[in-house]
Order: C-alpha cells, then structure tokens, then sequence
C-alpha cells in the first residue's frame, strides 16, 4: 500500500507540472490575443493604409506611423505579467519591431526564428538571448499579426512558471507524510478487524454446521470484508426467509411471500417446489372432493331412485307421482313434469303429462303434446336432452303465489332404451343445472325408462294373461254351448221325422243365434239365414243363392278348405274349427265354424249344413296379444318353470342371454341351475314364497350355461290352473350388468380416493417434521448473523474512507483481479475512457487495453500486445487505451502488481499525455 501512495504521489507531481504548463500555455495565449485586440483597436481607423502592399514589413509604411509604433512600444512595455514578462513585436526579417531593450536588433538565435516564422503561432524554448538576462532559459509565445505582417510575441522566464510547481512538491510531500501516518494505524485497525472478522466467521460457520440458524455477521464499509460477509449474510437470510416460509406453510398459509436466493438456491426451490405441490394437492383435493361430493350425490341419488323404481313398480301413476317429486325435491327445482309415450292409437302418437309438480305441492294438470311440437315434442324426436337457460317468460304455466318471477333454466331428458322413447322428464328452475346433475338425470331417466318399459310389459302381460284367460273361458263355454246345440242337432236330425215341428222350431233358434247356411256338394249355396246375410254384408238371399262357396273363402285360404270341402261332399268327417270367410265388403270374418255332412234316407251326401258363431273381435284381439306376446319376447327374457323348477318353456332371448343353441340343451335345466351357490339358500326361499302366491322381483346375480355372471332385474309370478293349484312359474327379465359394472366402479373409485387422502396426511406430517429442524437452524443462523453484521460494519466504513481518497485523485486508477476483471476505477478514469464505472465494473480489462494475463512461477504478468510483446508489471509505459466509443487516447501506465495469498491484483495508474508539454 505504501509503494501505491508513493507511485500515486508522483503522478500527483506530474500531472500538476502538466495541469500548471498547460494553464500557463492558454493563460499566455490568451494575453497574445488581447495584445491583437489592442492592436487591433489601434489601427482600426488607420486600415485604408494598412490594406496597402509594404513588402511583408511595418518598417517600411510612411514615416508618418513612427510615432504610432513608438505609441505601440509604450503600450507593450507596459505589459507585466510574471516578474520578467515582455511583450515583444517581430517582423518576418528576425528584427525587433517592438522590445523593451532589443527594439530594432534581430534575433540571436536563427533556429528560434525559423520555427517562429513556420508555425506561426505556438511556443517555443529560447536560451543566451541577446538581454540581461543571457544564460537564463526563456519560453516564448508568439502570434502571426497579419495587419503588420509581423509576429506578436510575449518572453517568460522558466524559473517563473515552475515556481509554483516547486511550491506544489513541498505540499505534496507535507500531505503524503501524513496520508503515510494515517495509512499505517489503518492497516494496524484493519488487520485487528480481519481477524476478529475471520474468528466471528468460523463460530458462525460452526453453529450452521450443526444445523443452527446464526445471526447475521456486522457489514464493514471495506468492499473486501463485504464480499466475505455479505454472501454469509445473505446464506443466513436466505435460511431464516426458508425456516419462516416453512412454518408459514405448516401454518396453511401456502401464499405467504418468498424470494430464493438465487435460480441455483437448492433449499429456497425445493420449498417453492414443495409448496407448489401443496398448492396442486390442495387445488386437486379440493376438485376431488368436488367430484366426490358429485358422485355421492349421485350414488345417493341413484340408490333412493332405485328404491323408488324397486318399490312402485306396479301402479304407473304412482310411480310418476314419486319419481318426478323425488326428483324436483332432489335437485331443488321448481317445478316439473313427467310425459309417458302414449301409442295406442298408432294413427295418434303423442306424449301425455301423467304427473306435474311445483312449488313442492302435486298439480293436477291434462296436456298432450304431439312429437316434434315445442321443446318436449322436439325431445322426443330427436331422442336428445335439452337444456335451456333462458326460456321465453310465458313459457312456464304454473306460477308462484308470491308472486316471484318464474324460472329461466329447463331440462328436458328423454327417458329412453336405446332409441325407444318411454317418456319425457322435464325441469324448470331458478338456478343452473349443473353437467353432473344433468348426468344424474339421464341416468334416472334411463332406469325410469326401464321400469316403466317393465311396467308396461307387466301390465301389458297382466292384461294379456287376464284377457286370455277370460276369452279361453269364454271359448270354452262358447265350445261347450256349441258342442251341445250339435248334439241338440244331431238329436234332432235323428228324429227329424218324427219331430218337424220341434225341427222347425229349433232351426228357427239356430237362425236366431248361428249363421247357418247349407250347400249341395258342389258347393252351390243353396239356402242362407238372416244371421248369414248380415254377418256377411248382404241384403237379401238372390244375392248369394245359387253363388259357389268360393265367393265367400279367401284366395289364400282355398287350397286348404277345398281340401277339407272334397272329403264333406265325399261323408268324410265334419269340420271343426276357427274359419276366416270374406264379407261382400272384402272384410274378414272370423267364425268358430263347423261344416258337417246332411244325409238323405239313403245315407247318401244330400247337402252340407254350416253353422257358425262369429267371433271376428276375438281372433283380432287374440292375434293383437299375439304379437305383444312376441314383441315381448324379442326385448325380455321370459320362460316357464314347473312349481319343482324344472323348465317348461323359453323365449329365444333368454336362450340367447344364457348361452343356449338349442331347445332340447335347455330343457332338461331347471331354475335352481342358474342360481350363483352363495344365493342358493336365499333363492330357494323366494322360490317357495312364490310357488306360495308371493310374487317376487328384484336384482339378482345369475350364472349363465357359459359360466359367464349377469346381473338381471327379474319378475317371478306363479299361475294356478283353473283349480286354483300352481301351474307354472312365469320368469321375465332384463339384464342390467353394465348398470352394476357403473355402480362397482363408483364404489371402486371412492375406496382409491380414501387411499390417496390417507397419503397426503402422512406427508403433511413429514412435512411438519422437517419444518420444525429449519426452525432450529434459522435460530443459529440469526445469532451469526447479528455478530457478522457488526464485523462488516467496520470493515465497510474503512474502505469508504479509502475509496473516498482514491476517488479524488487527478490520476485515473483502476484495479482489476488476476482474471483482467475490473472490480474499480475512480472518477478520473471514468473521464479519460469517457463512460461512467456501471458499464465497465465486472468486464474484462481487454477492453479498455490490449493485455494479456499469464499465470508465472511468482505471481502473474500482464503484457501488453500492441505489434510487440512487452511486460508491464510495475514499470511505467507509453501506451495506447480504447475509450467506451473505441477511439484510441495515449496514457502513461503505470501498472502495479499486487499479490495476495489467493492470487494477485493489479493497479493501473493511467495519465492522458496528448497535450504537448513545454
């Protein structure tokens, strides 16, 4: 340090002389153009004289002016400006114009003058002048004056100007001695400092390695010790900003504020990390118990709807009543209807409002909607839900009797099976209909669906079974009554001979309840009762006696009956039976028919008798139930059991359903095959309380003959004979797996997000482990912290006070590290390299100077590249440094070298050197 201030000090000297020099140069200059000035004034009224030609020399104007120049030589002799000052004036021949003791000689010195008369303007250097003063050195300046053509010039002695420079020197060594003193006791304080810093460092280091959070070490102002604390201190920040990050995340408070201490902090990212997982786990726990709460909702809705669609699922009207209540009371609609698909007439499809409520009350409301009309009828055309959240405000036609507005928001769910429409569910409400209810909906909708399918099937069958039990009852005594009005006849045909009165009394019966008519056996109608004629649409017997039986048979049924018909004309055996004849209209008409042969007394064929009871409306609505019976089939698993369960019989669905191929494999199963072994126990009592007069349905698990399982919804109802006694066991079903498989899986879904909530507390508990340990550690590194901070305190306000020092030096001073990187520079090379210190502190020294840096047994040197290699280390050089916008200034460098324990740092002392010195 002591050889920096002494190199500083000279270059103070230096650069003094130079700043003095240089003021003398322009203070002088400055006195030659006030002497112009004079000059100038003077001659201003004599320049018409002036502007004439006189051979380059003021000598040579009329004598006239004689006593002007004499006026002249007063006014520059009058000029003092140091101790031994003149002004002088010389013409281009060397001859004093104007001197204080040479006026009219010429100058002593030739090589003097021809500078003088070259440059014209500038100074020069002039020693033994013919004066008083012959062995002093003299500095002249001087000026071309055009007007005369001569040279103005002023003479200073040497010993002048460097007077003040010498008084500078004693100053400056008075200065430095004291700077010396000063410096010394500082570098005595400074060490004690580092020491007591390095021994403060180690404890704090110390108490971190133990896992403890230090105080902070005091800052000093000596950039140095601030480079060792401040990173310590930030380290002990850092880890006290992360154990209170940490605690206010153990807190819940995952928003509170952190700052890492850089992108490679390791614990500051991993708690940003770890809190941003938090965060994701929070944002995704709550979106799961969102979805969990949906699904709940769901499921609780879906098993109370069961139960709904379980327990009403013999009356439709009921059923509707509850679904639709349950449902606006589930969902806190305001009001709804339910719409049944009604196709009795096929000519009059529509949708029919079979329940209505709102406002938490039943309305009793008659609508019918055809399909494709408004929102309803367009929801059952095209088989879609619509959902509607600003309907028009005359929409709704039931209103509140507070007199609040009506809703804006309608649902409006198919309830379908596949694509068969069963009916329609419509919502209307205040608040929006969420996707998942609307879900929730289309699923009811669906099982409604299927219930009511169901329903209808049952009712439908029901009807069936009644209707045909009671048209077989009422063919029975229909058969019964026919059987004995032929044995009547037969009777009578026996004793016709002897009974004709009776005869003609029982033919007149029989026209009166039978269609009678008798044919010959050409099948010519010879005779037809009333009951003939109007049953087959004619008027009066010309129209039909004498006409072939054909006219009244069916094209497509001739074959079979003209069978039959040559066996009667033959004596064959009479005809019983169902028989289609065909109106004059073309319509049919069906008969219980019976055709028997009338013999004469020979016993030959004489004509054929037909008498036959009309049952037209019976055989339509039989072969109606006929094809609902089969229409059943092809959707519903239906078969018949004995009361022992032994199969009787089975549709092709329920063959297919449980892998049958044929009739004669199934046959020989019975219902207790189908039953999974651990419901066995249980089915066989549901058996016997059927077999007992119970009906039973509900969900069962079922094997099928390819030990496949399937979940059906199955009805068993059992049918007495006509002695009341069980007949048989009616099975249907349908099967519902895929429904189960959704139910399963839901269940599946929330068990696996139980396992999950359990994971996350166990990581929260983790988490308020580690929380705890960095607790501990920022407590240590607090107590570092506040000793290393006083520390560099200190060591902060010495090095402001030697940085203020260096700051005013005239010199330009920058130190830079054994890698060229500039860690200083004061003001004064801010203003030779023109830029101010941001832009250059931390950058390469290559910048400003050609230099290169090389590792040496000793230390490091630094070579400067200009053309030729050359070692600058504490030497003083002549060289060329770039400036911010590239120009190049010359300097003298003066480059010091600095070597420390852990490597080396230079000081280079810059002097702008492109003013010309004297």
């Amino acid at each position: 340090m002591t050889i920096i201030f002494s190199i500083y000090g000279y270059y103070v000297v230096n650069t003094e002389k130079s700043r003095i020099l240089k003021d003398t140069d322009n203070r002088f200059f400055v006195h030659l153009n006030d002497l112009s000035d004079i000059l100038d004034i003077y001659f201003k009224q004599k320049s018409e004289l002036l502007a004439k030609n006189y051979n380059d020399s003021l000598i040579e104007i009329n004598k006239e002016f004689n006593n002007e120049l004499n006026a002249v030589s007063e006014i520059f002799n009058s000029k003092k400006y140091l101790k031994t000052s003149y002004a002088f004036i010389l013409d281009k021949k060397g001859t004093y114009l104007v001197h204080p003791f040479l006026e009219g000689k010429n100058v002593i010195s030739s090589e003097v003058f021809e500078k003088i008369v070259l440059t014209s303007n500038g100074k020069t250097h002039l020693k033994n002048i013919n004066d008083e003063d012959i062995q002093s050195q003299k500095i002249i300046y001087y000026k071309y004056y055009d007007p005369i053509k001569s040279f103005l010039g002023i003479s200073v002695n040497e010993e002048d100007v460097y007077a003040s420079i010498h008084s500078l020197i004693i100053s400056l060594l008075k200065t430095y001695l004291i700077v010396l003193v000063i410096f010394v006791l500082l570098n005595t304080l400074l060490l004690k400092t580092l020491i007591k810093l390095i021994t403060n460092i180690s404890k704090t280091l110390m108490i971190m390695s133990k896992g403890k959070v230090a105080e902070k070490l005091e800052v000093s102002d000596i950039k140095e010790i601030k480079t060792i604390v401040n990173p310590l201190n930030t380290l002990i920040q850092g880890l006290e900003d992360s154990t209170s990050f940490a605690n206010e995340i153990s807190q819940g408070n995952l928003h509170a504020n952190y700052i890492p201490l850089s992108d490679s902090d390791v614990l500051g990212n991993s708690l940003l990390n770890m809190r941003k997982s938090l965060i994701d786990a929070k944002e995704d726990e709550k979106l799961r118990k969102k979805e969990d709460d949906q699904r709940n909702w769901a499921s609780e809705g879906l098993a109370k709807f069961s139960e709904l669609l379980r327990e009403n699922n013999s009356n439709m009207e009921i059923l509707a009543n509850e679904i639709l209540k349950n449902i606006v009371e589930y969902l806190k609609a305001n009001q709804g209807g339910l719409f049944l698909y009604n196709d009795d007439n096929k000519d009059e499809i529509y949708l029919e409002l079979v329940s209505a409520y709102a406002y938490s009350r039943k309305k009793f409301l008659e609508k019918k909607i055809h399909i494709g009309d408004g929102f309803i009828g367009n929801c059952a055309l095209e088989k879609q839900t619509i959902f509607v959240t600003d309907i028009p405000e005359d929409y709704i036609e039931i209103t509140s009797g507070l007199g609040t507005s009506n809703p804006r928001n309608l649902l409006i769910v198919p309830m379908k099976i596949e694509d068969n429409i069963f009916g329609i569910i419509e919502l209307a409400s205040f608040k929006i209909f969420e996707q998942y209810e609307i879900d929730f909906i289309e699923r009811i909708a669906s099982s409604t669906a299927t219930t009511i399918a169901n329903l209808k099937i049952n009712i439908h069958t029901a009807n069936l079974l009644r209707e045909t039990q009671e048209q077989a009852k009422k063919m029975a005594d229909q058969e019964e009554e026919m059987r004995m009005n032929m044995e009547e006849l037969q009777a009578t045909q026996e004793e016709a001979a002897k009974q004709s009165e009776l005869l003609a009394s029982f033919t007149n019966s029989v026209n009166h309840t039978l269609i009678r008519a008798e044919y010959d056996t050409e099948g010519t109608l010879l005779y037809a009762n009333t009951k003939f004629l109007t049953k087959l649409g004619y008027i009066s017997n010309r129209e039909v006696e004498g006409q072939h039986i054909s006219m009244f048979i069916n094209e497509k049924d001739r074959e079979w009956f003209f069978q039959i018909w040559d066996k009667l004309s033959k004596g064959g055996k009479h005809f019983e039976g169902d028989m289609k004849h065909v109106t004059k209209q073309g319509k049919d008409l069906w008969t219980m028919a019976t055709y028997t042969c009338v013999r004469d007394n020979n016993g030959s064929v004489e004509k054929i008798l037909f008498l036959a009871i009309d049952t037209t409306e019976q055989k339509k609505q039989s072969l109606d139930y006929e094809g609902q019976i089969q229409a059943l089939n092809n959707s519903t698993m239906k078969a018949e059991f004995e009361p022992s369960g032994k199969m009787i019989h089975c549709n092709p669905y329920f063959m297919e359903s449980f892998g049958f191929d044929s009739i004669e494999d199934i046959k020989i199963k019975n219902i207790f095959d189908f039953i999974v072994k651990d419901d066995l126990d249980e089915f066989k009592r549901t058996w016997k309380s059927t077999i007992n007069g119970k009906p039973s349905q509900g969900q069962s698990l079922r094997v099928t003959n390819l030990d496949e399982k399937r979940w059906l919804h199955e009805t068993f109802t059992a049918v007495n004979d006509m002695y009341g006694e069980v007949a048989k066991v009616i099975y249907v079903a349908n099967d519902i797996s895929e429904q189960k498989k959704m139910e399963q899986e839901t269940i599946r879904q929330a068990n696996e997000l139980k396992n999950k909530e359990n994971d996350l507390l166990q990581n929260i508990e983790e988490l308020q482990v580690l929380q705890e340990e960095m607790r501990k550690n920022q407590v240590a590194l607090q107590d570092s912290e506040k000793k290393l901070k006083k520390q560099l305190e200190v060591i902060e306000a010495e090095k402001k006070k030697n940085s203020t020092i260096l700051e005013g030096c005239v010199e330009g001073i920058i130190t830079f590290d054994q890698d060229g990187v500039i860690d200083h520079l004061n003001k004064a090379a801010e203003e030779i390299i023109g830029c101010e210190k941001e832009q250059l502190l931390g950058k390469n020294i290559d910048i400003i100077i050609d230099l290169k840096l090389e590792k040496e047994k000793d230390g490091f040197g630094a070579y400067y590249q200009n053309g030729e290699t050359k070692r600058l280390n504490n030497s003083k050089s002549e060289i060329n440094i770039k400036t911010i916008e590239g120009n190049e200034v010359s300097v003298l460098l003066t480059l010091n070298d600095i070597k420390l324990n852990n490597g080396c740092t230079f000081a280079a002392f810059l002097q702008n050197i492109e003013v010309e010195l004297f």
